[in-house]
């Protein structure tokens, strides 16, 4: 399981609140999921854990 903070942290290089790290993240997140469905695959596989991040789903294949 990953926090918004720690990836904007990771994939940006820069720290930000939880909040701006939220609505950083959210569209990009959203963005894979569109992309994983157009692929044939499966968009469930980013799993949103409420008040904390994302985590793949344990069915990835």
């Amino acid at each position: 399981m990953v926090s918004c903070h720690e990836l904007v942290r990771e994939v940006r290089g820069y720290a930000v609140d939880e909040t701006e790290a939220r609505e950083v993240i959210r569209p990009h997140v959203s963005n894979l999921r569109r992309k994983l469905k157009a692929a044939g695959q499966d968009a469930d596989v980013i799993v949103n854990v409420r008040g904390i991040g994302y985590r793949l789903s344990e069915q990835v294949n």
